[in-house]
């Protein structure tokens, strides 16, 4: 069931976890408010993973399908194919078919399934996974396969159905790095990813690249050195709207501009400034699953406390540039469990998973921020 709407400002931490972080868990005046207000989670499909520009629908994967559910009408539902990407509007949805065999990209239409452009994988790529599509459905971004292996990021024009890879010149044979994570702007004219050197996981070194489209090619390196890559792990979490602003976590003490704790740290790169800095978070654990603003202004992140007896302890947070604070957006405080946390294009509404007051159950936390 629906709880009232209730307005806060920060949400009150446990005394233990306050003590930590104090005084800087409390925000400035200028910090941002908000009204909160928890829907039940979907059956099987809990995570969230997507929240269209104006906050209305927000993806949720499952292990069969992913759901696109309508925040303005709970009861009102779309099947999506897991994992799903749709477009900033909700009305799209890209995905890989025909892995093995005759692999393609197919961009369809939400309600109805219709087919509204394919384009075919070419040769070595036996399938991929749609990592992110820009708003009018034009461009689509996946990370490729061959064989088993996640080799590179693809980049493909649905319009033309022309694929090209997008790759680094890493200094290093392509067979020993690995594309984990693809994504585009929503104007499509920027394509950031990631490339790992550790095929398993990420305990190894890792680098970041941005591929800006529309002018001459080039390749930003957002760490520390064209060709050397950062000793820990970094991984790419999103990208403003006209591709200025890279979204990105690390762990790694040497990226441009990090405070070198070693911990999971959150950092906004400027494409435009050619500056990388790490954000000002509740400096008390890991920023993770992050989401930010077409505008770049605003972060939304899952803030982790840290872990006692297999039990961990995180919020839903939000960070405002302007104002240089950061939110907590849980009224109860952190709980055992949160997942990812996705901001609005617009910056009025996050939404995160939650754990529900019933055993195993997972509510919907939608918070509407005012605006800046």
């Amino acid at each position: 069931m629906r709880r009232s709407a209730r307005s806060f400002a920060l949400a009150a931490l446990p005394v233990a976890l306050m003590a930590q972080c104090a005084p800087q868990c409390a925000p400035p005046p200028s910090a941002p408010q908000f009204t909160v207000a928890y829907h039940p989670s979907p059956s099987m499909a809990s995570e969230v993973s997507q929240l269209t520009r104006d906050g209305r629908f927000v993806v949720l994967r499952g292990l069969t399908n992913d759901v696109r559910l309508d925040l303005a009408d709970l009861a009102a539902t779309a099947t999506l194919p897991t994992p799903a990407v749709i477009t900033a509007d909700g009305t799209a949805v890209a995905q890989v078919t025909g892995e093995w065999h005759s692999p393609r990209i197919t961009v369809s239409r939400v309600l109805d399934g219709a087919v509204i452009a394919t384009a075919e994988l070419p040769d070595p790529w036996n399938g991929g996974t749609a990592m992110s599509i820009s708003d009018d459905g034009r461009w689509v971004a996946l990370r490729a396969y061959q064989g088993d292996v996640a080799l590179t990021g693809l980049l493909a024009d649905m319009r033309t159905g022309r694929v090209v890879p997008v790759d680094a010149p890493l200094g290093v044979h392509w067979n020993d790095r690995y594309a984990y994570g693809t994504y585009l702007s929503g104007d499509g004219s920027t394509t950031v990813f990631d490339y790992r050197f550790d095929l398993d996981g990420c305990d190894g070194p890792s680098q970041l690249w941005a591929a800006r489209l529309g002018r001459p090619l080039q390749l930003v390196n957002m760490t520390p050195s064209v060709g050397i890559p950062a000793t820990g792990c970094s991984w790419v979490a999103d990208v403003s709207r006209d591709g200025r602003f890279v979204l990105f976590s690390s762990t790694s003490p040497d990226v441009l501009g990090s405070s070198g704790t070693g911990k999971v740290r959150l950092y906004v790169r400027d494409l435009d400034a050619r500056t990388t800095v790490e954000l000002p978070v509740l400096p008390v654990g890991d920023g993770t699953h992050a989401s930010i603003t077409d505008d770049g202004r605003r972060i939304a992140f899952q803030s982790d406390f840290g872990c006692e007896a297999n039990r961990c302890i995180a919020a839903p947070a939000v960070f405002d540039r302007p104002s240089g604070a950061t939110v907590v957006l849980h009224p109860e405080g952190p709980t055992w469990y949160s997942a990812q946390t996705e901001i609005s294009g617009d910056g009025a509404r996050v939404v995160a998973a939650v754990p529900s007051r019933s055993p195993g159950g997972s509510s919907l936390l939608v918070a509407d921020l005012v605006p800046s």
